[in-house]
């Protein structure tokens, strides 16, 4: 499955209506967690404090948002400077600073790094592998595993991210990439995240005139490719 993001005239009332329930839910959180404890007549510092620090967490979640939209915006307003982009350098840096993560999920990474140098945005094109990176993380399981490949044939570019994790629907897999568009799979359910991700990497994909190739795996998991034509300058 081939996927873009670019949102059609008919779907930006759609989109800000998303937007505006996204961000209005952490709000009324952090509303009624302040409410509760100013409503409390036994309410000490201890108390206010852990209420704090909860509203703490919910802000965070809003800048998230915001810094995801604002990631997502610029990636569709196309490249106006591009620079050669060492995919391979970029992987090696996102995998460095993803590794606590993983460790702490206990999911084990494996890399190819090959050569691989794409015109383009090297800012954006970090974000989107370490959209990639995290998705494949964060939704995985433990004991499970990430392969990152970067490679060069013929005339593409080529950046893979292969996970294991639970099994994904193949009719759910072109939704993944639609803002706020979560996957619904059995077992527990996760929370967090912007609902974004895979959204800017498209996104990105796009404004770099690459294509992203996201398939459901058999046997759990998701494969994403992103195809880059390194002979295309996207700003030209």
């Amino acid at each position: 499955m081939t996927a873009g993001c670019g949102l059609g005239l008919e779907s930006h009332r759609r989109f800000a209506a998303q937007v505006a329930h996204e961000m209005r839910t952490p709000v009324t959180r952090a509303r009624a967690l302040i409410e509760v404890g100013l409503a409390d007549p036994d309410a000490d510092e201890q108390s206010l404090r852990a209420a704090c620090e909860r509203v703490l967490v919910v802000c965070s979640e809003q800048e998230a948002i915001i810094e995801a939209l604002i990631t997502l915006a610029r990636s569709q307003e196309g490249l106006e400077d591009v620079d050669p982009v060492d995919l391979a350098a970029v992987a090696a840096r996102v995998l460095e600073a993803c590794a606590p993560l993983s460790a702490g999920r206990a999911v084990r990474i494996g890399a190819s790094l090959g050569a691989a140098t794409v015109w383009g945005d090297e800012c954006l094109l970090e974000r989107l592998v370490t959209n990639l990176v995290e998705n494949a993380i964060v939704h995985n399981h433990p004991g499970g595993w990430l392969r990152v490949v970067t490679a060069a044939e013929g005339d593409k570019v080529f950046l893979g991210v292969t996970n294991s994790g639970t099994a994904v629907p193949a009719e759910a897999v072109e939704d993944l990439t639609r803002p706020f568009r979560r996957c619904r799979t059995p077992g527990p359910r996760r929370t967090g995240g912007s609902g974004l991700g895979l959204s800017i990497v498209a996104g990105v994909a796009t404004a770099h005139g690459a294509e992203l190739d996201l398939r459901a795996r058999p046997a759990g998991g998701l494969s994403a490719t992103v195809a880059f034509t390194p002979s295309l300058r996207p700003d030209r």
